[in-house]
């Protein structure tokens, strides 16, 4: 199965959008980085396999 790294990133954005200024703020936030930067990492290996 084919995994589409741009849904980490849409998800991300949903996420960051939805994140409140409750207690729980910085862990929504931390979450949200998280799967921006595994998104992205994960789009430049598969370019990168793709390409080189």
């Amino acid at each position: 199965m084919t995994f589409e790294w741009s849904e980490y990133l849409n998800l991300d954005k949903k996420l960051a959008s939805e994140a409140t200024t409750s207690a729980p703020l910085e862990a929504e936030l931390r979450g949200s980085t998280h799967l921006a930067y595994y998104a992205a990492f994960n789009l430049v290996k598969k370019h990168l396999e793709d390409n080189i």
